[in-house]
Protein backbone atom coordinates (compact mmCIF):
# COMPACT_ATOMS: atom_id res chain seq x y z
CA UNK A 1 0.00 0.00 0.00
CA UNK A 2 1.42 3.21 -1.25
CA UNK A 3 2.09 6.24 1.62
CA UNK A 4 -0.29 9.10 1.25
CA UNK A 5 2.44 12.02 -0.09
CA UNK A 6 3.05 14.22 2.79
CA UNK A 7 3.86 17.22 0.58
CA UNK A 8 0.37 17.19 -1.13
CA UNK A 9 -0.83 17.07 2.48
CA UNK A 10 0.74 20.28 3.67
CA UNK A 11 0.06 21.89 0.52
CA UNK A 12 -3.99 21.38 0.87
CA UNK A 13 -3.98 22.70 4.45
CA UNK A 14 -1.70 25.31 3.49
CA UNK A 15 -4.29 26.46 0.73
CA UNK A 16 -2.06 26.07 -1.81
CA UNK A 17 -3.76 23.44 -4.75
CA UNK A 18 -1.63 21.43 -7.26
CA UNK A 19 0.14 22.69 -10.38
CA UNK A 20 -1.14 20.53 -13.48
CA UNK A 21 0.35 20.76 -17.44
CA UNK A 22 -2.40 20.07 -20.00
CA UNK A 23 -1.71 20.30 -23.65
CA UNK A 24 -4.27 21.41 -26.16
CA UNK A 25 -3.75 19.85 -29.85
CA UNK A 26 -5.08 20.82 -33.00
CA UNK A 27 -5.28 18.20 -35.88
CA UNK A 28 -1.84 18.23 -38.08
CA UNK A 29 -0.33 20.22 -35.39
CA UNK A 30 2.01 20.03 -32.48
CA UNK A 31 0.12 20.45 -29.22
CA UNK A 32 0.45 23.61 -26.70
CA UNK A 33 1.32 22.64 -23.28
CA UNK A 34 0.14 25.30 -20.16
CA UNK A 35 0.51 24.96 -16.93
CA UNK A 36 -2.11 25.62 -14.86
CA UNK A 37 -3.32 25.16 -11.45
CA UNK A 38 -5.84 22.15 -11.13
CA UNK A 39 -8.36 24.83 -9.55
CA UNK A 40 -7.62 27.11 -12.71
CA UNK A 41 -10.78 27.64 -14.79
CA UNK A 42 -11.27 25.89 -18.10
CA UNK A 43 -11.46 29.36 -19.69
CA UNK A 44 -8.29 30.73 -18.83
CA UNK A 45 -6.75 27.70 -20.77
CA UNK A 46 -9.16 28.17 -23.70
CA UNK A 47 -8.36 31.98 -23.75
CA UNK A 48 -4.36 31.49 -23.80
CA UNK A 49 -4.36 28.68 -26.31
CA UNK A 50 -6.41 31.50 -28.49
CA UNK A 51 -3.80 34.12 -27.88
CA UNK A 52 -1.26 31.84 -28.82
CA UNK A 53 -2.46 31.13 -32.14
CA UNK A 54 -4.11 34.42 -32.84
CA UNK A 55 -7.48 33.34 -33.26
CA UNK A 56 -10.72 33.72 -31.06
CA UNK A 57 -10.82 30.48 -28.94
CA UNK A 58 -15.04 30.60 -28.99
CA UNK A 59 -14.08 29.62 -32.95
CA UNK A 60 -13.10 26.17 -31.56
CA UNK A 61 -14.71 23.14 -29.67
CA UNK A 62 -12.93 21.54 -27.15
CA UNK A 63 -12.92 17.88 -26.67
CA UNK A 64 -11.10 16.44 -22.85
CA UNK A 65 -8.93 13.36 -22.91
CA UNK A 66 -12.59 11.00 -22.76
CA UNK A 67 -13.42 12.65 -26.01
CA UNK A 68 -16.91 14.64 -24.14
CA UNK A 69 -16.99 18.17 -25.60
CA UNK A 70 -16.30 21.44 -22.97
CA UNK A 71 -19.15 23.66 -24.15
CA UNK A 72 -18.24 27.27 -23.65
CA UNK A 73 -21.90 27.86 -21.98
CA UNK A 74 -21.53 25.17 -19.57
CA UNK A 75 -17.84 23.68 -19.22
CA UNK A 76 -15.67 27.12 -19.82
CA UNK A 77 -16.36 27.81 -15.98
CA UNK A 78 -15.45 24.70 -14.48
CA UNK A 79 -12.41 23.93 -12.33
CA UNK A 80 -9.77 21.84 -14.75
CA UNK A 81 -10.69 19.38 -11.49
CA UNK A 82 -14.60 19.69 -11.82
CA UNK A 83 -13.98 18.44 -15.57
CA UNK A 84 -11.64 15.53 -14.35
CA UNK A 85 -8.81 17.22 -16.33
CA UNK A 86 -5.67 15.64 -15.11
CA UNK A 87 -2.13 16.43 -15.40
CA UNK A 88 -0.28 15.42 -18.90
CA UNK A 89 -3.83 15.24 -20.40
CA UNK A 90 -4.59 16.36 -23.96
CA UNK A 91 -7.19 18.27 -24.87
CA UNK A 92 -8.31 18.49 -28.83
CA UNK A 93 -9.36 21.73 -30.26
CA UNK A 94 -11.04 21.57 -33.74
CA UNK A 95 -12.48 24.23 -35.30
CA UNK A 96 -15.77 24.46 -35.28
CA UNK A 97 -17.65 24.86 -38.67
CA UNK A 98 -21.29 26.33 -39.42
CA UNK A 99 -23.26 26.52 -42.27
CA UNK A 100 -23.86 23.64 -44.63
CA UNK A 101 -24.10 22.94 -48.35
CA UNK A 102 -26.68 26.22 -49.85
Amino acid sequence: MAEPDVKDEKNVQKGLTKTIEVSVKTPGEEPIKFRVKATSKFEKVANAFGKQLGVDPSKFKFLDAEGQRIAKQTGWSKTMEELGIENEDTIDAMLEQTGGRE
